[in-house]
């Protein structure tokens, strides 16, 4: 078992409270580590989703301090990636839904034009920006295309 405080992470200081908050709640009988069956309900808090046994049982294998569990530093370093990524799914998704102002699922070029637009970006460039994030070529970005168009974007 690791003890200390938290190392830092790439999270905000409002998302470290968040994740310190769920061991908190999940650390049943105030023991100051997570056995797996409160690391499940900890990440199902946080992440949406129960976590699968195998994933579980690579958190926390047997033998590990009598089958004890994991501390705060050690679950703030777990889910820290886990969140961020969460994270920038979600704000992919939010700006998706600000450009689909029709709620069709998709984009258009006449839905991306105002936008680009108005902060600068010339209309040839947005044309050409369209174009290549069609993949399909439908004259249609789904959320699919916009979404591997913004992680690409995301990791330059």
């Amino acid at each position: 078992m690791t003890t200390g405080a938290p190392q830092a992470t790439t999270l905000p200081q409002e998302r470290v409270h968040d994740v310190l908050q769920a061991f908190t709640a999940c650390d049943s009988g105030d023991k100051g580590w997570l056995a797996r069956e409160d690391l499940r309900m900890a990440m199902t808090s946080l992440l949406g989703y129960r976590p699968s046994k195998t994933e579980l049982h690579a958190l926390v294998p047997d033998g590990v301090r009598g089958n004890s569990g994991i501390d705060s530093a050690v679950f703030l370093q777990i889910m820290a990636p886990k969140l961020a990524a969460r994270d920038v799914d979600d704000d992919i998704r939010q700006k998706f839904m600000l450009l689909d102002s029709h709620y069709r699922g998709y984009l258009k070029l006449e839905d991306v034009l105002p936008a680009f637009a108005s902060v600068g970006v010339p209309e040839a460039t947005i044309h050409r920006a369209f174009v290549e994030a069609d993949v399909d070529r439908d004259g249609k970005i789904s959320y699919k295309d916009f979404e591997r168009m913004m992680k690409y974007k995301c990791k330059e």
